[in-house]
């Protein structure tokens, strides 16, 4: 009974590329959704207990909760899509474009960039664990990716604080894939409530990346 509300829910807190404004449906209309859901069998004939109504109703306020204290914790608002600086601290973040512009020809606008890339393709990555989606971002913004794979006492901590303390495993196929995973994986992190620096992702449309087959990420 929950499922169809989740998705609701989910869907309401993201802006999509054709259409940036959110339309972050509000809890109590969710419920009303969830009550015309357990009436609406009930009405058919089909019986529906008070425990499965309790249930599903407890359910939907735990999502509600989570909802609101991810969109509280990433500084995701009504008017705006979701900025990589609101999850990294300044120092860190600082740290990662110096040493991107010392590996490699990149001006501190363009490291800027990447870094940023990098870690909305981090966040979504860890925001869509579990779903196999065999996200990969291309060969340019995983520059920035390894960047801050290789710090790694702050990659490390970074992990822990955004991932239930869990490591995000970087585990690379050796073959290249040309499957258009770039492409989907620039509008999946879209999806997600970022804004997408496009011209970085379409550059690898045609080459993609190492992604294993049937892994959650990178």
């Amino acid at each position: 009974m929950v499922t169809f509300v989740t998705w609701m829910l989910r869907e309401g807190q993201r802006p999509r590329r054709t259409d940036p404004t959110p339309r972050d449906y509000a809890p109590v209309s969710a419920r009303a959704h969830l009550n015309a859901v357990i009436v609406g069998p009930r009405r058919r004939g089909v019986e529906v207990s008070k425990d499965d109504a309790t249930a599903a109703r407890t359910a939907l306020d735990g999502l509600e909760v989570k909802l609101l204290q991810n969109r509280e914790r990433r500084g995701r608002s009504m008017a705006n899509a979701a900025h990589p600086r609101d999850y990294v601290k300044p120092e860190v973040r600082d740290r990662e474009i110096q040493l991107l512009m010392r590996d490699h020809p990149f001006d501190e606008v363009m490291a800027t960039r990447l870094f940023g890339a990098a870690i909305t393709y981090l966040v979504t990555a860890i925001d869509k664990w579990g779903q196999g989606l065999e996200m990969c971002c291309g060969r340019l913004v995983d520059i920035a990716v390894h960047t801050f794979i290789l710090d790694t006492r702050n990659y490390r901590e970074w992990c822990a604080e955004h991932f239930d303390g869990k490591f995000l495993e970087h585990i690379p196929e050796i073959e290249f894939k040309y499957d258009g995973s770039v492409e989907r994986t620039a509008q999946i992190i879209a999806d997600n409530g970022f804004e997408v620096d496009w011209k970085l992702w379409e550059r690898d449309y045609a080459k993609c990346g190492p992604c294993r087959p049937g892994e959650n990420c990178h």
